[in-house]
């Protein structure tokens, strides 16, 4: 049986995003603190079958709307508590983005077009990282483009038809669920952006009484539910976390004005250079493929200056701007490749060709650089890097050098694609060497190892990392101490009466802890190393170990193995895993 060719891209490019995406995801510990929080929130969803509201060590945490959390406590329940399992909703959501914007692509570009744009957003650097963290932006960046995709979808079809466009307000309320109002904001920009030079698009036939009405129906039941529990959350959930991000600096992620635009460019890397030389062809483009470009610029441009305006600024809010990005450098290359009778557009073209395989090289030497210096790593584990990377410049360089600009961009890449899972084989060797990234989870580990059947009390002394207690699995105690200058307090927590303990799970008089401190029973402490010998030395704690910038004390004396370990971070040696730790 012969298999067409269009087809067989979309085979091969579809196991090629899978393994990309899924490869090795459950391989390295939880980072801290976001990851830690999600998956923790998840974790006690799934075991306490509350599913309404989202708890945190014990405690309602209502920063966001629940449906992320949802998503990774029924992963958990089907997968058990595992790094995989929590982070399977954000690959899936990842999946999920490419095939929208394959999608919205193909109808106004053309089949190869889309599978371009779906290959250069999934090896931007910003998104694949994402793609393998827990965090909403993910999920949001995935109901966001099939939103814009319902849009388009519904404006280039003949009749415009309900039935087409209810999909764009049920991606709206998801969305919503998400993350709240910036889910409905981006979609209406690229509406914007549509309706630009469009004198034929009457904003009235998309008859927005009915699709407020589907907004509703998906996203006022747990917003009432909860806040008929809690008469908090409304002044806390829309004035603190929805108004406040944009106009205050409550949240302390204030940056300077044009923080999005490093990001971006870094987000986008080897793909910048085709967006820097976009208006050279782009201008020329066909009528219909022009509203899908002013539909992306709209998209990516009014949304920057949003995220621009907004006091709060984080490096992964940029994430929603990068599939309408990834059209238009697509959109630039499979416009140079129509166009090689123009030797001015071909040399434009050579241009950023060259200038993606110099990034390209540039990086990897940077990564091998950094690999030897900081990790240790011999020069012969990053050897597969060199042998890849020359081979996608050689054949890369060919390609362009016989004007075949879009197969160079396919080889381009799958090669930096290719990086990045050599990347990710290597990162639990980097872990190790870097143990900030996910300390909580080599801590956990030796407080099972002293404490096997569970019976400890654990106290997170003034920060309390949620991974702790995901790795552990039941409540944490955190002891919570007025300091001169500092607070200790996170964001989203309520006070609550912990079921499952006979203390309060936040802790405030000292005396208390003081006497769990000194009683009979075994207690841990997890506290930040600044603070680790003025509790050790007040409490006449024992330090046990440290990961990153962690410290694990107990209230009993160490046993003759960790003696050792602890005279070598006496002399300033880096914690090594014990021998009978694995990875």
């Amino acid at each position: 049986m012969r298999i067409e060719t269009a087809t067989l891209r979309r085979w091969l490019l579809s196991a090629f995003a899978v393994l990309a995406l899924f490869y090795s995801l459950g391989g390295r510990g939880l980072n801290e603190p976001d990851e830690g929080r999600f998956a923790e929130i998840g974790r006690e969803m799934a075991a306490s079958g509350d599913w309404l509201t989202p708890r945190l060590n014990g405690v309602p945490h209502l920063s966001k709307p629940p449906l992320t959390y949802w998503l990774i406590g029924l992963s958990i329940k089907g997968l058990g508590a595992t790094e995989f399992a929590a982070r399977l909703p954000a690959a899936l959501a990842a999946l999920g983005t490419l095939l929208g914007l394959y999608l919205l692509a193909r109808s106004a570009l053309g089949e190869e077009t889309g599978l371009v744009a779906a290959l250069v957003l999934l090896s931007s650097p910003l998104f694949f990282v994402i793609a393998r963290l827990i965090t909403t932006d993910m999920l949001l960046t995935c109901f966001v483009t099939w939103s814009v995709c319902s849009l388009w979808r519904w404006y280039d079809s003949p009749d415009r038809a309900w039935r087409k466009l209810r999909w764009f307000y049920i991606f709206l309320g998801l969305g919503m669920m998400t993350k709240g109002p910036v889910a409905v904001a981006l979609p209406m920009m690229a509406l914007a952006g549509l309706r630009w030079k469009n004198p034929d698009l009457h904003l009235r036939k998309m008859q927005w009484a009915r699709g407020a009405l589907i907004v509703l129906v998906i996203t006022a039941p747990w917003f009432i539910a909860v806040a008929g529990t809690n008469v908090e959350v409304w002044k806390y959930f829309l004035g603190r976390e929805m108004v406040g991000r944009v106009i205050s600096s409550v949240h302390r992620r204030e940056e300077a004005w044009w923080y999005f635009l490093p990001v971006i460019a870094g987000g986008m890397l080897f793909w910048l250079p085709w967006l820097m030389v976009s208006p050279v062809v782009l201008r020329g483009a066909a009528p219909r493929q022009q509203s899908m470009i002013r539909l992306c610029l709209a998209w990516a441009g009014l949304g920057l200056i949003l995220f621009t305006i907004s006091r709060s600024k984080l490096a992964t809010y940029a994430l929603p701007l990068l599939p309408p990005l990834a059209v238009l450098a697509a959109a630039t290359l499979a416009g140079f490749a129509r166009n090689m009778a123009d030797r001015r557009e071909v040399g434009w073209g050579r241009f950023a060709g060259a200038a993606s395989l110099a990034l390209l090289v540039g990086l990897v030497v940077t990564l091998t650089v950094a690999g030897t210096r900081n990790f240790h790593m011999e020069v012969w584990a990053w050897l597969g890097d060199w042998v890849l990377v020359l081979s996608v410049v050689l054949v890369s360089g060919g390609l362009l050098i016989g004007r075949k600009l879009l197969p160079a961009s396919t080889v381009l890449g799958v090669g930096v694609i290719g990086l990045f899972l050599m990347l990710s084989a290597k990162f639990p060797a980097i872990e190790y060497a870097l143990p900030n990234s996910a300390p909580m989870k080599h801590l956990a580990r030796r407080v099972r190892t002293k404490d096997p059947g569970g019976q400890a009390t654990v106290i997170a002394y003034q920060n309390l990392p949620p991974g702790l207690v995901f790795y552990l699995g039941r409540p944490v105690l955190w002891f919570q101490e007025a300091v001169a200058g500092r607070s200790g307090r996170t964001q989203g927590v309520f006070e609550y009466r912990s079921p499952q303990t006979e203390l309060p799970t936040v802790l405030t008089d000292t005396a208390q802890v003081a006497a769990l401190l000194t009683g009979s029973e075994r207690v841990f402490c997890v506290a930040r190393t600044r603070d680790a010998a003025a509790l050790a030395e007040r409490f006449s704690l024992s330090e046990l170990t440290r990961q990153g910038r962690y410290a694990l004390l107990s209230n009993r004396d160490s046993s003759p193995l960790e003696l050792p370990l602890l005279r070598g971070q006496a002399a300033g040696a880096k914690h090594k895993p014990l021998p009978t730790e694995s990875p």
